[in-house]
């Protein structure tokens, strides 16, 4: 009976060592079975508790992968052509991009040929770009790690944003020393491909950090006053005040936009919150007429947005309830409730990956 107890207990113990594995660096992570969903979870700020958590489709754990290498600290998740790119971000210690292919389950490391760590990543066709994080100084850099150059936007205006649009870079400047909305306050600069300005405008309002650039070659604004600014590539602006399109009436007095995610040509998906309110709201933006519209998909359950996985279909969403984390799955057409997924912990989950 005590022989019996002790290979049981040994058996029991070589069982849950088995089900976390460390990973000392990120380019070798590997699965061992593709089934269920991946769940990733960032470093927080000064620790190295990030993991990588394999789940059946029921949310019961399959395996656990503790990421002990520091670059797993990202400040944010970037998808382009398929493939997610994971910023460093200030935390990682480190000034590369993590590029994540969803097909292969592996990733690499880009390297930026600059010293700074990243804030913001965007990739079109074969061009590159980052935005840098803060210095002391309140300023930040943008660069094309294709061609190893960077550059500030003055010493008046911080980069919030850098994008594309018909070959043209136009970078998106908020005012160092701005408080709320006031005059000037937003720099948009167009430049060509090797940051010659060609030419800049300036909006009085104050964007929140998230934007959106559109297939069809536009720039979108998330203004803290409910409007939505659209952007072309020659700086024609359009204004869409929050009443316009939102099914609300009247104007709230702050709107904190965050997070979005395309789930089709003309579509996304985005959190917003009305401060007046303290009421978060999870609603699709359609773009294919003149005005956008907006449908509210659900109300006052505080569903951040996490990612999309277009080969399921699928968009995920993470929430909270009694000190444990849900993760919801949604169809990325009809944004119906396929399942949630509560897990044993509050960590936060950052991304998801659907590997059945």
């Amino acid at each position: 009976m005590k022989f019996f107890l002790v290979i049981s207990l040994v058996f029991t113990l070589s069982s849950c060592i088995q089900l976390e594995k460390p990973v000392t660096d990120i380019r070798k992570f590997a699965l061992e079975k593709n089934n269920g969903y991946l769940l990733f979870h960032f470093h927080t700020p000064f620790t190295q508790d990030g993991y990588i958590k394999q789940i059946d489709l029921n949310g019961n754990e399959i395996q656990k992968y503790n990421i002990e290498d520091s670059l797993f600290a990202p400040s944010d998740v970037f998808k382009f052509d398929n493939n997610f790119y994971f910023a460093s971000g200030a935390y990682s210690n480190d000034n590369k991009v993590i590029n994540y292919n969803p097909q292969t389950k592996k990733m690499s490391l880009i390297e930026t040929k600059q010293k700074k760590y990243i804030e913001k990543y965007f990739k079109k066709s074969n061009s590159e770009y980052i935005i840098t994080i803060l210095d002391s100084n309140n300023q930040n850099e943008y660069c094309d790690i294709t061609l190893k150059k960077c550059n500030y936007l003055s010493e008046a205006f911080r980069t919030h944003d850098i994008t594309v649009l018909e070959n043209y870079v136009i970078a998106v400047g908020i005012n160092k020393s701005a408080i709320n909305d006031q005059k000037g306050i937003l720099q948009i600069k167009k430049m060509d491909s090797n940051f010659k300005p060609l030419e800049e405008i300036h909006l009085d309002n104050m964007p929140n950090y998230f934007t959106y650039t559109s297939p069809d070659e536009k720039l979108y604004l998330f203004m803290f006053n409910g409007d939505i600014v659209s952007i072309d590539s020659d700086l024609n602006i359009k204004k869409f005040p929050f009443y316009s399109f939102a099914p609300f009436s009247g104007n709230p007095k702050i709107i904190t936009y965050n997070k979005n995610v395309s789930i089709d040509n003309n579509t996304i998906l985005i959190n917003f919150k009305l401060n007046d309110e303290d009421k978060s709201y999870l609603a699709k933006l359609n773009f294919d007429k003149a005005t956008p519209t907006m449908q509210i998909i659900s109300s006052n359950t505080d569903e951040q947005i996490l990612n999309v996985d277009d080969s399921k279909p699928e968009v995920y969403t993470r929430s909270y309830v009694n000190d444990k984390t849900i993760i919801t799955v949604r169809d990325i057409t009809t944004l119906k409730v396929i399942k949630t997924i509560l897990l044993e912990s509050d960590d936060p989950i950052y991304f998801v990956d659907n590997i059945e």
